[in-house]
């Protein structure tokens, strides 16, 4: 069928289903609003992809009004949102869904905001735990459980589920905290008289399986908990007594604590107690401390250690010849011998950890001053006495909390050795991740399945 030759204005014509119109000021024919155009299917063979209104196989100006079901073989956006089910990672948080924090945690609410809002009236939230609750265009969620949670948004019969790792508030770490040794006990260069060992400071441990000083068990784990800033403290060791030709001898004082406090946590242990001189101040706040200080005569008694840290100081012969060993934190100082052996006291014995990754042995007593033979510190950590004439006393090892060797008469000055420096040293699991802020500069290692941060001297750690 073709238009009619000579049309009138205004004339209407069919051809196939469409109805037009004739315009004489126009001289065309105009296809009239409204008319429909009947096919039983159309099918679009192109494959042109489509990015946004203007691009693709087929491209509506108007509105398009479906009375069946619309099957969509991929995503639909709407006003450029992708809005159709779907599941994505914690790494690529899609822009319908913005959290207020790219961290979670057990019992902490986070909020996540909808930008999408408008284009559902309602919202509801399921969770893998703990609650969810929307107002708004805002939802709270706060998971009760660690590790694997999905947080999914339904808005009509569409979702998003995001999913993502939640850590601990709490971290349950272990800890060794060494305050500082007690310096060696010296004497004045007359007589052959004598020092005792320096006692180790106090060894506290909750390493499981690992002893405390003094003989206790493993101490309880400590939990730190996100946003508390613990304090640690690291002892120094106290320096060695000094005598000289002519002069009253010097008792070591004690050494410093060492600790770790914040929040609910407060660990101190106690520094070693000094070893005690012939002619020395005798003063139980010197020599007695987390392991006590040896004593260089049978009457004078040697310093005591503190329960749960460590032990007591070896005692002096009866001639002021020889020096008692200092208390370590795994045994006590040894007795110094009396004439015909004159043999120094050893320090008590230290205590293995292997909190670092390397078994080490911490907190051992300083010898006891001699005149046949040098007495050794305590697992050969604490410092060695002086053996008269020809051996000088030794320091503590550094960052033990080891006690110093007793010096009896000595050619030259009578120096004894000196406490060494504690250390603070805190384990906890990897999957913690790092702490927020660390001060101190203390050394990282990461050892098995835990991350150990090693202060040897003050500093601070913040989750």
């Amino acid at each position: 069928m073709s238009f009619p030759l000579s049309p009138t204005n205004g004339q209407q014509a069919t051809l196939n289903g469409i109805v037009y119109s004739y315009s004489t000021s126009t001289s065309a024919w105009t296809r009239i609003n409204g008319s429909t155009l009947t096919y039983t299917a159309i099918n679009l063979t192109s494959t042109t992809a489509s990015t946004g209104t203007n691009t693709g196989a087929l491209i509506v100006a108007g509105g398009a009004g479906i009375a069946g079901n619309l099957y969509v073989g991929n995503t639909i956006y709407s006003n450029g949102y992708a809005i159709s089910t779907g599941t994505i990672s914690s790494n690529n948080i899609p822009v319908m869904l913005n959290p207020s924090t790219s961290t979670f945690y057990q019992g902490i609410a986070t909020t996540f905001t909808i930008t999408n809002y408008d284009y559902f009236t309602t919202y509801s939230t399921t969770s893998t735990t703990g609650s969810a609750s929307v107002s708004g265009n805002t939802i709270t969620y706060t998971p009760s459980a660690t590790g694997t949670n999905n947080l999914t948004v339904i808005g009509g019969i569409n979702s998003r589920t995001v999913t993502f790792t939640v850590g601990q508030t709490s971290i349950v770490a272990s800890y060794i905290v060494v305050a500082g040794g007690g310096g060696g006990g010296a004497s004045y260069n007359a007589a052959l008289r004598a020092g005792g060992g320096g006692g180790a400071g106090g060894f506290r441990s909750s390493v499981p399986g690992s002893p405390s000083g003094g003989g206790a068990s493993a101490e309880s784990q400590i939990t730190l908990v996100r946003g508390t800033t613990y304090s640690i403290t690291v002892g120094s060791g106290s320096s060695g007594g000094q005598g000289a030709s002519g002069s009253s001898g010097f008792s070591a004082v004690r050494g410093n604590n060492s600790s770790i406090i914040g929040g609910s946590v407060s660990i101190t242990s106690t520094g070693g107690g000094g070893g005690i001189g012939t002619g020395g101040t005798v003063c139980s706040s010197l020599y007695n401390g987390g392991s006590g200080g040896g004593s260089y005569y049978s009457n004078v008694s040697p310093g005591t250690g503190t329960s749960g840290q460590g032990f007591n100081g070896g005692g002096g012969s009866g001639d002021l010849t020889v020096g008692g060993g200092g208390g370590g934190a795994g045994s006590a100082g040894v007795y110094g011998s009396g004439p015909g052996t004159n043999a120094g006291g050893q320090g008590g014995a230290g205590v293995q950890s292997s909190i670092t990754g390397s078994a080490l042995y911490y907190a051992g007593g300083g010898g006891g001053s001699a005149n046949c033979s040098v007495k050794s510190g305590g697992s050969s950590v604490g410092g060695n006495g002086n053996y008269y004439g020809t051996t000088a006393a030794t320091n503590g090892a550094a960052y033990t909390g080891s006690g110093g060797g007793g010096a009896g008469a000595y050619t030259g000055s009578n120096l004894s050795g000196n406490g060494a420096t504690g250390v603070v040293i805190l384990s906890y699991p990897t999957y913690i991740g790092a702490p927020a802020s660390t001060t101190g500069t203390p050394t990282v290692i990461t050892t098995g399945s835990n991350y150990v941060y090693k202060w040897t001297g003050n500093g601070s750690i913040t989750f």
